[in-house]
């Protein structure tokens, strides 16, 4: 995620996976693994849903490196039944955050078309499960303070802000206002 000084990047964390309510898959949508050949349709829709960010066919590469079986294990999109993808996440792992039985929520997007349909929280309840899945006992993911909507889904799902430095409490403190859930600090 590249972010600038009016986006500063955030960190939350779930200190735990347990608990979670299955996904619940609206109608007329499925839920896939990443397949062979996905990563320009990933790139398409991470352009169109994130205008705040530089997106170029070697992001994916660089992101998620050139495993298949990684790609197919954690990235998952969630398409149309007509097989058309409109929102992809990733449950990834990054070995140098705090412990390695967090695993990482990345790169979540839902094409602006498909916005404000409640599919967000299924994806990100399937991404949760397949973290916990992958052995993780619990999540992080980085966000900017621009992403107000991501931030109040975040916390809706039991993340809490990261505190990684007092600039960052100063970033929750100017955005406090805008959402929608209590946020402690």
């Amino acid at each position: 995620m590249n972010t600038n000084a009016s986006n500063p990047a955030v960190a939350m964390q779930r200190t735990h996976l347990d608990g979670l309510p299955a996904p619940s898959i609206p109608s007329g949508f499925r839920l896939r693994a990443f397949a062979s050949g996905d990563e320009a349709r990933w790139l398409a829709l991470q352009q169109a849903s994130d205008t705040l960010s530089v997106f170029t066919p070697e992001t994916f590469q660089l992101k998620f490196g050139t495993d298949p079986a990684a790609h197919a294990a954690r990235i998952r999109f969630l398409e149309t039944d007509a097989g058309e993808p409109v929102a992809t996440a990733a449950a990834w792992f990054d070995d140098l955050y705090r412990r390695p039985d967090f695993g990482r929520v990345h790169w979540v997007a839902v094409h602006p078309a498909y916005q404000g349909r409640g599919l967000s929280t299924p994806l990100m309840l399937a991404i949760l499960a397949l973290l916990r899945e992958r052995g993780h006992r619990a999540a992080y993911l980085t966000t900017g303070t621009a992403r107000i909507a991501a931030i109040n889904l975040y916390l809706k799902l039991s993340f809490t802000p990261w505190l990684r430095d007092a600039q960052e409490r100063r970033y929750w403190e100017a955005i406090r206002p805008a959402l929608k859930y209590p946020l402690a600090l």
